[in-house]
């Protein structure tokens, strides 16, 4: 079932072990807004096979914990991150779980409990939205992953939209991270 932001993360909130999953690969984009939400609602970070080495720097940098190839049977429910297709997860058994995506076509959602997908360059500019929503504050580290995801995902603003640099200007301005 598709939902806004505002019930999403209302409904993250009825479990209290959250695995946020990060395709193979992953990216910046995947890694933060992994991060962020988990910093906001709680919970474990995810990497199937590993990620780029952009993405390590940033769980090197802001010092993120993160498990490697995790058991989702382990969690009460797993949050697929920017990831469009189970052949990006290595088709691992999922058991319950949802999804936040801006891709053009997301196959995941079929199966989802539900899901929160829209057209944005980015799935960190969607967590920004949802953490903007619920007024959570955006802390340095959050406000540095959401940067970086944002600003690798639209190739340095090559793709960007208005939208996008609305995001980046709020981000920077209630975080107080300079760019």
């Amino acid at each position: 079932m598709q939902v806004e932001e505002l019930e999403f993360y209302n409904r993250l909130l009825d479990y209290s072990n959250i695995l946020y999953l990060c395709h193979r690969n992953a990216d910046p984009d995947a890694v933060s807004s992994a991060f962020a939400l988990s910093e906001a609602v709680g919970g474990t970070v995810g990497l199937v096979d590993g990620c780029n080495r952009v993405a390590s720097l940033l769980i090197d940098k802001l010092n993120i914990d993160v498990v490697d190839n995790p058991d989702p049977s382990q969690y009460d429910i797993t949050l697929v991150v920017d990831t469009s297709t189970s052949s990006q997860l290595n088709d691992i058994k999922l058991g319950k779980y949802c999804v936040i995506d801006h891709h053009a076509t997301t196959a995941l959602i079929d199966n989802a409990e539900f899901y929160l997908h829209r057209h944005a360059t980015s799935t960190a500019e969607i967590v920004f939205d949802i953490l903007r929503i619920m007024g959570a504050p955006i802390m340095r580290r959050t406000a540095l992953g959401l940067l970086t995801g944002i600003i690798t995902d639209t190739g340095h603003f090559k793709h960007a939209t208005s939208d996008t640099f609305r995001s980046v200007s709020e981000i920077v301005e209630t975080s107080g991270v300079e760019y």
